[in-house]
């Protein structure tokens, strides 16, 4: 009788001769994805992405059953062979943070593929680039790599500049809101209190109006 102790994957159980990991027959990929902060993009007034790393794991054969998700620490233990081999052909720092040149405007297709064959990714990169690390992207661009970097580094100039001058705005329009509210609150009050003392000037009191009783009665008495 076959030890039942034995698991499914162990080859010496005959009970299951030519088992295997049902993850060896899994698609399996790491890969890199570039996710927007909108915490960052909204503090620096312009696109800032993290690239995050995502695993995608297919069954073959079923196209509706496909994971595309952030990578969790425990799929490095699950899937060694695929990450070793992502580790091996990406770079060592996940956490890269910027504006990526596919969300510039001035760049074409062709001219964001070329430098992420040079691994720029983002606008920073390249603008805090060294002569020798810019110098292989050569005249691909359709300009020197000097003349790019410098407007690069334009680039995150007026960026930094317009956002800075947008949120002066937002906080001077966020002002003058406050004073018309605060202006509405006090033309409120004083509306308030005129009404108040308009009511409390013309309301008589039981005293006055026997007072004035007592008089036309001693105006009608001494006519009479």
């Amino acid at each position: 009788m076959a030890n039942m102790m034995q698991l499914a994957t162990d080859d010496n159980n005959p009970e299951f001769v030519g088992a295997r990991n049902p993850d060896d027959v899994l698609f399996v990929r790491f890969y890199m994805r570039p996710l927007q902060d909108n915490f960052q993009t909204e503090a620096q007034g312009r696109p800032i992405f993290n690239d995050v790393i995502f695993i995608e794991i297919q069954t073959p054969g079923n196209q509706l059953n496909i994971i595309d998700r952030p990578k969790y620490a425990k799929d490095e233990i699950r899937f060694p062979r695929q990450w070793a081999y992502f580790k091996n052909t990406h770079s060592n720092d996940p956490s890269k943070q910027g504006t990526p040149f596919a969300q510039w405007p001035l760049m074409t297709v062709s001219q964001v593929e070329m430098l992420k064959a040079h691994k720029f990714h983002f606008i920073e990169q390249f603008a805090n680039g060294s002569d020798e690390q810019i110098k292989s992207v050569g005249m691909s661009l359709g300009m020197d790599p000097h003349a790019f970097r410098e407007r690069c580094r334009n680039y995150l100039v007026v960026a930094r500049d317009s956002n800075s001058a947008m949120k002066k705005e937002e906080e001077l329009a966020k002002r003058d809101a406050e004073i018309s509210e605060l202006k509405a609150a006090i033309a409120e009050l004083q509306q308030t209190v005129k009404t108040q003392k308009a009511k409390k000037k013309y309301v008589m009191t039981p005293a006055h109006k026997a007072a004035i009783k007592k008089a036309r009665e001693d105006k009608a008495a001494a006519k009479g």
